[in-house]
């Protein structure tokens, strides 16, 4: 399960976030050495459950757009489910994909149909781990920790451009491949990372970020805010796959596909 999204179907499970977590109240301090402990905890977890809201808004030449993503994604050993909506340009996309025994099963619209894992750009599988990186431990000395009211804390770090970008290549990758074609170059601005800690597992990932990108001769600016909440890590997770999936006909190589 090593491949990301690549469509902006699917973008949703690039999904990390990077705003302030709200309702943040009690005592601030500085260094959050727990941090990537946390982290750590999450990926060691054999099943997951995580809720995805993305907000994509993108200027060109003088026009603006934007795209909001949500997604429930859920992740037990080598299975994989994502139930997610977004809408461009007022209409409003669904998406269901269900990922079991090296085949993807994919409900859009009306159409119904299955690839290949090895071959689908439809493997969302990887892409929590993709988005929730540790972070390096010069960064986590200075990072700002404010204790919740509810005993958890949130850890709040700002990164450059650079940092981000090789923090988070596979997401910065996926991204640029989504909202263009005939990329030329691709710049990220500071970053801003937030991740609330509960009980010694994340219950919060966050992030947002500006990305210029120039595609065949023509500069984008993108502001990127998302948010990726955990569900109870650490507790049972059960998926239920599409109705009638093992009879979806197979799309591996058609233009769905590619």
């Amino acid at each position: 399960m090593k491949k990301r999204i690549v469509s902006i179907l699917l973008i949703l499970c690039l999904a990390l976030s990077v705003t302030a977590c709200g309702g943040n109240e009690g005592a601030t301090s500085v260094g959050a050495a727990f941090l990537n402990e946390a982290i750590q905890k999450n990926k060691a977890l054999d099943s997951l459950a995580a809720k995805m809201e993305m907000t994509i808004d993108m200027s060109i030449q003088g026009m603006t757009l934007s795209v909001p993503v949500t997604a429930d994604v859920k992740v037990v050993g080598e299975t994989a489910y994502t139930k997610m909506s977004t809408s461009l340009l007022g209409q409003e996309i669904k998406v269901e994909a269900y990922m079991e025994d090296g085949w993807i099963y994919m409900v859009l619209g009306d159409q119904k149909f299955k690839n290949n894992a090895d071959t689908s750009e439809y493997d969302y599988s990887d892409d929590m781990n993709n988005m929730m990186q540790e972070l390096p431990d010069d960064l986590l000395k200075t990072a700002a920790v404010t204790e919740n009211a509810d005993g958890s804390k949130t850890a709040k770090v700002t990164l450059s451009g650079k940092q981000f970008t090789s923090l988070f290549s596979a997401f910065v990758d996926g991204l640029s491949a989504t909202t263009g074609t005939g990329i030329e170059g691709v710049t990220i601005g500071d970053a801003v990372v937030s991740v609330t800690v509960a009980e010694g597992y994340v219950t919060e990932y966050d992030m947002e970020f500006s990305m210029n990108m120039t595609a065949a001769g023509t500069e984008t600016a993108t502001e990127v805010k998302a948010t990726m909440t955990f569900e109870e890590p650490g507790s049972t997770v059960t998926i239920t796959p599409p109705e009638g999936y093992q009879d979806f006909p197979d799309e591996t190589g058609s233009i769905l596909a590619a």
